[in-house]
């Protein structure tokens, strides 16, 4: 469970993440947001399902997002109290989201299309 302190910053992240896929996709459908931190490494990556598919979002073309969102998933783990860990938020085109939280199994719900990846992160229902 996340700890009330962190609503705030959960909630800017499915803004952000909302505003992300309107601009690149604008019938998506859902979202998904990974962001993982470890040894002093943040990663984050996206992807979205649309009509035709799912596609991952290119972190080149929309660094200025990834970079803010390593910095939030940073401030999550420190109102946590954690040293590392990850964070899945998931939101649909109704607004809905959710957001999980991970710091065992740091290859959890990883978002990819190679070796057999969906886009979808794995381990999740679409």
């Amino acid at each position: 469970m996340i700890k009330e302190e962190a609503t705030p910053l959960v909630v800017d992240l499915a803004k952000g993440l909302v505003s992300l896929v309107r601009d690149v996709a604008p019938d998506w459908r859902k979202a998904f947001l990974r962001i993982c931190v470890r040894d002093a490494v943040s990663e984050a990556k996206a992807s979205y399902v649309h009509e035709r598919g799912v596609d991952i979002v290119d972190v080149l073309k929309h660094k200025d997002f990834f970079h803010a969102v390593t910095a939030q998933g940073r401030a999550l783990l420190a109102i946590l109290d954690k040293p590392e860990g990850l964070f899945l938020l998931v939101v649909d085109s109704a607004l809905d989201y959710e957001i999980k939280f991970e710091h065992k199994d740091m290859s959890k719900w990883a978002i990819s299309k190679m070796r057999g990846g969906t886009g979808v992160p794995a381990g999740l229902d679409q």
